[in-house]
């Protein structure tokens, strides 16, 4: 099927909900952001299930962290993709539809598209709307979903997402080395470096940030009780530590079986 560009393409995934404020973002996308060719807005994963299973919800926090951070600097200042797109509440000109496809044979295929649209001089935007949908629902379907994303995103070809994928898998070293420290620690009393602890300090509150402010937005578009909200900042900064062991697992579980085919989870 052939577009013009005249025509918009929304994908989204087969469990999202999109209400009526987000469908007028898009059409005030569409209508008034005329330099950029495709855009995207931010997921929430509170439509489904919310809180259910706390490590997933906590985990699926990050996410929506990372939506406002570093996605929304893409979006709002580089106007590029250069930390990639998600595959869902990604609204496509029938121009980029056209010239890219959706034939690419890539597991992680939404960061190959805009990896592709890039090299072919589109530019990317805002959409100021939010979408929800939900978290895995068991654990497999978790690590399997992580270990797609890690080995899809490191087989493509460009350079940005190769590096991306050097720093996910650099987490599993920060991890071992962090776990090795505590116990090393008791026995060997050396100082840290104070350049060094700066540094761990501030990735440290980095991570945790994006995790409570993820599952605070989330709880506040839910309309949960102040003070439930209030008692799941302390929660979630305890199951993060969790969710950050499971996220690694899912790196190593990439490196030593990595998918032959696209997995397809259950929600």
């Amino acid at each position: 099927m052939r577009f013009t560009e005249f025509d918009w393409v929304l994908h989204l995934d087969e469990e999202s909900v999109i209400d009526d404020e987000s469908v007028k973002r898009i059409l005030e996308f569409i209508f008034y952001e005329k330099e950029y060719h495709f855009g995207q807005g931010i997921i929430f994963y509170n439509q489904y299930k919310y809180w259910v299973n706390w490590v997933f919800t906590v985990a699926d926090a990050l996410r929506v962290g990372d939506d406002v951070s570093r996605f929304h600097l893409q979006y709002t200042y580089f106007h590029r993709p250069v930390f990639g797109a998600h595959g869902s509440f990604l609204l496509n000109n029938g121009l980029v539809e056209n010239a890219v496809t959706w034939d690419l044979g890539s597991l992680t295929e939404d960061y190959q598209f805009a990896m592709k649209a890039w090299d072919r001089g589109f530019r990317c935007g805002k959409i100021a709307g939010i979408v929800r949908e939900q978290s895995p629902l068991d654990l497999i379907g978790f690590l399997k979903q992580r270990r797609r994303w890690f080995v899809g995103i490191r087989r493509l070809p460009n350079f940005l997402p190769k590096l991306w994928s050097f720093f996910w898998a650099l987490g599993i070293v920060s991890l071992f080395s962090t776990i090795a420290s505590i116990g090393l620690g008791f026995k060997f009393h050396l100082g840290t470096p104070r350049w060094m602890a700066l540094l761990i300090d501030f990735n440290f509150i980095n991570f945790v940030w994006l995790y409570v402010l993820g599952v605070f937005l989330q709880d506040l578009d839910k309309g949960v009780n102040p003070l439930l909200i209030l008692v799941r900042i302390p929660v979630t900064i305890v199951v993060q530590f969790i969710a950050v062991v499971l996220e690694a697992v899912a790196v190593m579980y990439g490196i030593i079986i990595p998918p032959a085919d696209f997995d397809v989870i259950k929600k």
